[in-house]
């Protein structure tokens, strides 16, 4: 290799860093990852992908390239309103509005994309409460009281419940969003409900495609007799050293 090429790979390896972290917290199975799609994709174009004057040329390209496929990938351009009418609301928008860490939604280019999310969320905060009305399920109904005999059961307007979780300050994005819900839930009842179903979401196919891997390295020619009981007891263990 020459000398130009040492230096190309020494830029390399720094501007590949930020998306290195970006995979591993993406590829977590600890913490809620489904949320953070498209906030960690805005602060790699906008913050570690944008280019400066200290840059070199090899440097400039290569954080142009990367960015616009990004920006491309995830439906992240800015400057076209063309583009932003034909953009639809996916599950992972949804989830950083439900999110208390990135619910201000601050990494969309869009206002207009902003308040398309929250209509649907409102909808699905709806049809929670229309199925929790006819299923029970795990949600708590509470008894009447003498105090909703004589002036009627207090009950919340949805929409009330949704604009009241959206003032609420945005929280540090080190702090778990979890525990947040798990102190509100009965805040928010509903919210809550939607805000469970929707981050548990994996944002990526890794963890599963790690139970295969190691499923695979577990049955062995000499190993083929193994029971399914012996080979899940053996695929747990592994997975909680």
């Amino acid at each position: 290799m020459l000398e130009e090429d040492w230096d190309r790979c020494e830029v390399l390896v720094k501007l590949l860093k930020p998306l290195q972290l970006a995979t591993t917290i993406l590829c977590s199975e600890q913490q809620i990852t489904i949320s953070m799609v498209r906030p960690l994709i805005g602060s790699l174009i906008t913050k570690h992908l944008s280019s400066n004057q200290t840059d070199c040329v090899f440097a400039t390209m290569f954080k142009n390239t990367v960015s616009k496929d990004l920006a491309k990938r995830f439906s992240m351009e800015s400057g076209s309103e063309k583009n932003t009418n034909e953009i639809l609301v996916n599950v992972s928008q949804i989830a950083s509005l439900l999110d208390p860490r990135y619910k201000n939604l601050k990494f969309e280019h869009s206002e207009e994309i902003k308040y398309r999310i929250q209509p649907i969320v409102r909808s699905k905060v709806l049809s929670v409460n229309q199925i929790s009305t006819t299923v029970c399920g795990n949600i708590q109904i509470a008894k009447k009281t003498i105090l909703d005999e004589l002036m009627g059961q207090f009950s919340d307007d949805d929409e009330d419940e949704f604009t009241r979780y959206l003032s609420e300050p945005q929280i540090n994005h080190n702090d778990n969003p979890c525990l947040w819900w798990k102190a509100r839930e009965n805040v928010y009842p509903k919210i809550s409900v939607l805000a469970k179903n929707i981050l548990c979401i994996p944002a990526s196919s890794a963890s599963s495609e790690r139970v295969f891997s190691t499923a695979g390295n577990i049955i062995t020619p000499k190993r083929n007799q193994m029971t399914p009981y012996h080979l899940s007891a053996l695929v747990f263990l592994k997975n909680q050293a």
